[in-house]
């Protein structure tokens, strides 16, 4: 029932039919001239296919014409802006930066000033003793510190008149192997602990009052069977919990294993009998 030319009454096919075999629509972009029986295949024009188009449809399989191909800067803030163009070309030349060579943003590869420039208007340097945060501009009149104005520290200048930041006060234990050392300080200030070994779990069988460094030897108690001839021994336990269970007694002659001594267990006997003992 596939052919252009199929014939409800035939009973018996005489070899003529024509099958699908192309797009037989003149106007669409995929037209086969040879062929005789359209397959349902035709992309008819549906949309502008240009990808470089302003009305460019990335469903469209078929151009029909209606394309829009860029034709210059269509953005009203570009210094390059054309009143005549409808599809832009990506040739605008928007406000791109500040182009005041004075100023602290000023960007020289700016070719259209965008009114972000920020002139020198204070000393910015947060270290400056004359820091100034409302300026956005460094003008160059910072005061900047130059040495350690602290009476206290080892490397106090006299001749310092704005502080560094660099003065080593007294700040801790510097000795590495203290409990209490300090690896920011760079000033002892002789409050060093030494370190005592040891276990410091109060839960542990031996815990050390004295230690203030744990060794990892702390032993804490564990209940369980600590017989070892019971069937239930816990190498680990410390302390005994009263939940041995003893081995059920040996009965040599029960070879069924049953429990008891009996007819039944002659079969095993003689079938054991002779045998050498491994």
């Amino acid at each position: 029932m596939t052919a252009c030319n199929y014939d409800s009454t035939a009973l018996c096919d005489d070899g003529s039919c024509n099958e699908p075999d192309g797009c037989t629509s003149t106007t669409a972009c995929n037209y086969d001239s040879t062929a005789l029986c359209d397959d349902g295949s035709c992309n008819e024009p549906d949309g502008c296919t240009s990808t470089t188009a302003c009305n460019y449809d990335s469903t469209a399989l078929c151009d029909d014409g209606s394309c829009n191909e860029p034709d210059g800067c269509t953005s009203l803030t570009a210094c390059n802006y054309d009143s005549t163009a409808l599809c832009d070309d990506g040739s605008c030349n928007e406000p791109d930066g500040c182009t005041s060579t004075t100023a602290c943003n000023y960007d020289s590869t700016a070719l259209c000033d965008d009114g972000s420039c920020n002139e020198p208007d204070g000393c910015t340097s947060t270290t400056a003793c004359n820091y100034d945060s409302t300026a956005l501009c460094d003008d160059g009149s910072c005061n900047e510190p130059d040495g350690c104005t602290s009476l206290t520290a080892c490397n106090y200048d006299s001749t310092a008149l704005c502080d560094d930041g660099s003065c080593n006060e007294p700040d801790g234990c510097t000795y590495s192997f203290a409990l209490n050392y300090n690896p920011l300080a760079t000033d002892d200030d002789g409050s060093c602990l030494e370190r005592i070994f040891g276990c410091i779990s109060t839960a542990a069988l031996n815990y050390n009052v004295l230690a203030n460094t744990d060794d990892g030897s702390c032993i804490f108690e564990l209940l369980g069977c600590t017989d070892c001839s019971a069937e239930n021994y816990n190498s680990a336990a410390t302390v005994d919990d009263g939940s041995c269970i003893a081995p059920p007694p040996i009965c040599y002659g029960d070879f069924s294993g049953d429990g008891y001594i009996n007819v039944t267990d002659l079969g095993g006997f003689l079938g054991a009998f002779g045998s050498a003992c491994e």
